[in-house]
């Protein structure tokens, strides 16, 4: 049963990552983007207010974004 959960697992993990891909493609259409509309993107996809918190905080140490004051950031 492992494998079976493994897979489980991997099809999940797939999953997030078309979902943060979606949010990381609306943003590369963007100048600049305050977190209020990421929001909007990312409800629409499905992710939670505290998740996105997480993810662009992930792009911003992934240097995917920069963010240049409180709630507005910039693609880079």
């Amino acid at each position: 049963m492992p494998h079976a959960m493994s897979m489980l697992s991997k099809v999940g993990k797939q999953e997030t990552n078309l979902t943060y891909n979606k949010l990381l493609t609306w943003i590369k259409t963007k100048e600049k983007f305050s977190r209020a509309e990421a929001l909007v993107k990312a409800k629409e996809v499905g992710i939670k207010d505290r998740t996105l918190s997480d993810i662009l905080r992930r792009f911003i140490e992934s240097n995917l974004i920069k963010k240049i004051s409180h709630g507005l950031y910039t693609k880079t």
